[in-house]
């Protein structure tokens, strides 16, 4: 594959993840009420509380259960009311979506409702199927380039023409994958993704970025010195 189509396909997947970011998500509209709370921060449960078009008085006690693929998590724990809503601080949870059951009573009056909730690893909400397919097919064309990107750099060097359109290749695919790296933890989402994303980037910064550097400096040097100014010796 030349290199002119290797950075080519780097920067049309970027822009590509760009384009196609607002069909991550695009569940149904029902949906779009569920919260979405972020992985390792805290769960905040806020449900309002409303009885004969009033809010709750202060003696009216609200209680949540919490459920976990029909897995009791938090059974009746108290919630806390405050101006216009009851309030529930849940435990660090794992990824996932939850169901929850809010049971409210005062006096001889009681009444319930259903809550649904997610944890993810970035705080958005989980991409539908098809797009957490593309973006695997994605990041699989990235990992084949970074991996041909690789070779190519080695082979390069050991002939020593190593150039500077060598280096604007690697810079351009480390940019794409940066941005589709980025793209993915603000944007998107895809939690399989980002494992490899992640890892690629770390790697990235070194073999298309360090190692490019340093391949170019080593054959600009032997340029330098050995086919333009050792012949202006031999002249002498």
């Amino acid at each position: 594959m030349p290199l002119t189509k290797t950075a080519s396909i780097s920067l049309l997947l970027a822009v590509l993840c760009i384009l196609l970011t607002p069909l991550a998500h695009a569940v149904e509209e029902r949906d779009l009420a569920i919260p979405v709370y972020k992985y390792n921060t805290t769960i905040d449960i806020k449900v309002p509380c409303v009885t004969a078009s009033n809010f709750c008085n202060s003696g009216t006690n609200c209680t949540i259960s919490i459920f976990d693929n029909h897995d009791l998590l938090i059974a009746s724990g108290l919630m806390t009311k405050q101006a216009t809503y009851y309030n529930y601080t849940a435990p660090n949870l794992n990824k996932g979506e939850y169901k929850a059951s809010i049971l409210c009573t005062n006096g001889t009056n009681a009444g319930f409702t259903y809550y649904s909730f997610y944890v993810t690893s970035h705080g958005l909400r989980p991409p539908t199927t098809a797009w957490n397919i593309s973006f695997l097919i994605i990041t699989i064309a990235l990992i084949g380039l970074f991996i041909f990107l690789l070779f190519r750099n080695l082979q390069r060097f050991v002939e020593l023409k190593f150039d500077l359109k060598d280096l604007s290749y690697n810079f351009i695919f480390y940019f794409s994958l940066f941005v589709i790296h980025w793209y993915n933890i603000n944007y998107v989402g895809v939690e399989i993704a980002d494992t490899f994303l992640t890892l690629f980037t770390y790697l990235g910064a070194i073999t298309n970025i360090l190692l490019p550097g340093l391949l170019f400096v080593v054959c600009y040097m032997k340029w330098l010195w050995f086919d333009k100014t050792m012949p202006l010796f031999k002249r002498r």
